[in-house]
């Protein structure tokens, strides 16, 4: 084991032995962590990525203010930012600053919300930073540190099999299983996407040991749907498709399946025959019979409860909190007072942020995450490729039907790995 491994992997240890501290105790001993996880972020050195990844993923203060401090480092290196070609992305972020520092501003000292509350509100719009701070690193990121960030992702959503006072849910599971599915079957599509066979034997065991004992969930597999087609789409020269799933197009395509979906509610319905709680899928044809599920009765209603309030209520700014809404079921009653998410990131986003500044942002998603076409062009890595279909599918998918993406417990990893395989093939062009 080499210097850098050896820095690795001391400090992932810290970085898990301080997990009981971000779940169980108090504001406190997390802001007691920050001065050292602040170190880890402004060294901007990828031997302490692996780490960070940890620290980001209870998604508590820690986070919040990891991806705050992105804001910071990436206006301290905007002249790096340039030679990538991210810059107007970069502008188009942060003319909104002043909006949200009012928020903020507004959340401590006005409506004495505290600093972790009022972050919260900013959460969505802070997650951002982490493609740019991805993007610093992209040089410098070498095998040791890939290795390292890979077992992570795969091992981390073991925390959810083990004891605790509260269930724990682990993002990055989402972010895994359609991973490891893609690495297995891309190996099938073409000598250019074969992996190390260490690789593969990590995929197939966390697909068995952990991927199908926790449920092979609709939105991971969706996402490995897309990114596998992403890849077939690649090795067949189909232009025309991959064009299709890695272009910002892909958002109008998105609102048209959603729109098509509201207004198809009540010929496909379901739920009266359907039994989600013991449901498994096993085939394709009872993936279908989910897929419908989820389309119609689990999400289309929540787009559609959803879009009727952001429209009625006239809610075209953002006001510093999250209105509740309300939806008809599919069963036909009403459910008022909803706090959760609207499943849908633009929906969610013009929800927490108005429907001007919420589409606005929405549109520099998508722009973002469609970044990654870049790499199917300039990088012959076939790991590379195969976690940029990942990443890209993973975008599309959770931005239908989820809004985690852009959560403070999974966007610093899901955005900054998406910078990571951008700056690395943007150099590659140049």
């Amino acid at each position: 084991m080499n210097k850098q491994q050896q820095t690795i992997l001391l400090h992932v240890i810290i970085a898990f032995l301080c997990l009981p501290i971000h779940y169980y105790m108090g504001e406190v001993f997390k802001l007691a962590l920050l001065p050292y996880v602040l170190y880890l972020l402004f060294s901007k050195n990828p031997n302490y990525l692996p780490a960070l990844i940890i620290h980001a993923v209870p998604g508590n203060t820690v986070s919040l203010v990891l991806l705050f401090s992105c804001i910071w480092i990436s206006m301290a290196n905007y002249k790096k930012l340039k030679k990538y070609r991210v810059t107007l992305i970069f502008k188009a972020l942060i003319i909104l600053l002043p909006v949200f520092l009012f928020f903020f501003y507004e959340g401590i000292f006005l409506k004495k919300y505290g600093i972790s509350l009022s972050l919260q509100y900013l959460s969505f719009f802070l997650s951002f930073f982490g493609f740019f701070y991805g993007i610093l690193l992209a040089n410098k990121v070498n095998k040791n540190h890939w290795r390292a960030i890979i077992l992570i992702i795969f091992l981390m959503p073991l925390i959810m099999y083990l004891p605790s006072p509260q269930k724990i849910i682990i993002r990055l599971f989402w972010l895994a299983l359609p991973l490891a599915i893609t690495i297995l079957v891309a190996n099938f599509l073409g000598a250019k996407l074969k992996v190390r066979k260490n690789l593969k034997t990590w995929s197939a065991l966390f697909v068995l040991l952990i991927g199908i004992p926790y449920g092979l969930k609709f939105t991971p597999i969706f996402s490995a749907i897309i990114a596998i087609s992403i890849l077939l789409f690649y090795i067949k020269d189909y232009k025309l498709f991959f064009n299709m799933l890695t272009k910002p197009r892909i958002g109008v395509i998105v609102i048209i399946l959603m729109i098509l979906a509201i207004y198809s509610i009540d010929d496909f319905t379901m739920r009266q025959n359907f039994n989600v709680a013991d449901y498994k899928i096993n085939d394709l044809n009872s993936f279908m019979a989910y897929l419908k599920f989820k389309t119609f009765d689990d999400r289309a209603i929540l787009w559609k409860g959803g879009w009727d309030f952001l429209v009625n209520s006239l809610h075209y700014w953002p006001t510093g909190e999250v209105p509740s809404y309300s939806y008809i079921s599919a069963k036909g009653g009403k459910i008022d007072e909803i706090e959760f998410g609207m499943h849908n990131i633009g929906l969610e986003m013009m929800r927490n942020y108005g429907i001007i500044i919420g589409a606005y942002l929405t549109c520099v998603y998508m722009i973002i995450i469609t970044k990654l076409h870049i790499v199917f062009k300039n990088v012959t890595s076939s790991f590379l490729l195969i976690l940029s279909a990942t990443l890209l599918g993973l975008g599309i998918a959770e931005g239908i039907v989820g809004q985690a993406v852009l959560m403070p417990m999974f966007s610093f990893t899901f955005l900054g790995l998406t910078g990571i395989c951008y700056g690395i093939a943007e150099s590659n062009r140049t």
